[in-house]
């Protein structure tokens, strides 16, 4: 037990030393700004998939206007423009279901028909991050 302690001990008296970073103040408190602007949190949600070819979707116009496109997702409850990182990519909700759905019901947009078969329902830990301009 002493051996292990004393071990430990010359272990961190041998660490490199992290650099010493100088910030400026106005540097730091525009770093402060970013940070206290976004916010973030984590759910389990269900994600579906839907393309204009599945059957259920009308059209290839958003509710938010634009066109679909790869990266885009329907949320009833979030507004448009929040990224949301699933998986460790990230989307912008830009769509909505229009049935009043829960925060943890996502839909993406995928390009194919087969692409949206074979995501199916899935249950995934998403990453909202929500901006405040």
């Amino acid at each position: 037990m002493i051996l292990k302690l004393v071990l430990t001990i010359a272990l961190l008296m041998n660490l490199p030393q992290q650099p010493q970073i100088q910030l400026s103040t106005e540097d730091f408190e525009q770093r402060m700004k970013a940070v206290e602007l976004q916010k973030s949190y984590t759910i389990l949600a269900e994600v579906t998939a839907y393309n204009e070819n599945d059957g259920e979707t009308y059209g290839t116009t958003m509710a938010n206007g634009q066109t679909v496109y790869y990266g885009c997702l329907a949320n009833d409850k979030l507004p448009f423009g929040t990224k949301v990182i699933i998986d460790g990519e990230t989307f912008v909700v830009a769509d909505r279901f229009g049935g009043g759905h829960p925060i943890e019901k996502f839909d993406m947009y995928l390009p194919s028909r087969g692409d949206c078969d074979r995501f199916g329902r899935q249950w995934k830990t998403v990453k909202v991050v929500e901006t405040e301009e």
